[in-house]
């Protein structure tokens, strides 16, 4: 060998190994990323959205058969997703019971404990005298 000549052994061999490896990637594309989501929100008109309650997100459904009957109601549901899509193809689908009337027993509706004497003791005790229609 020769100082500053390249052996074409070697050098071919080099390259070889290079394209191994590009056709090693190639041969492997990214796999999609898909995902399982469970959503809760409303489904838009048509079963062909849906507005995520917790974000507001807006989803657009693959197969929107599977909502026909649910446009404009609340509904959690289990769906896949890929990543970074706004896309999701629906596998389970529930309706959720929407209320209409507060409930009594919530919290914003304490239950009154009377601690206060009742009207009409109160009006014996003050001296009032109250009409007879009462």
């Amino acid at each position: 060998m020769f100082p500053g000549r390249f052996n074409l052994r070697d050098r071919s061999s080099c390259a070889a190994q290079r394209d191994n490896q590009a056709k090693q990637a190639n041969s492997h594309p990214a796999k999609s990323e898909k995902k399982t989501i469970s959503l809760a929100g409303r489904v838009g008109l048509g079963g062909k959205t849906i507005v995520s309650d917790r974000d507001s997100r807006i989803w657009k459904v693959v197969n929107a058969e599977m909502l026909s009957g649910a446009e404009g109601r609340q509904v959690t549901l289990k769906a896949y997703t890929e990543a970074g899509s706004s896309e999701i193809r629906v596998t389970v689908v529930r309706l959720r019971e929407e209320r209409t009337a507060a409930k009594l027993d919530d919290a914003a509706f304490p239950k009154v404990v009377e601690t206060v004497p009742p009207f009409f003791e109160c009006c014996k005790k003050l001296g009032i005298s109250l009409p007879s229609f009462w």
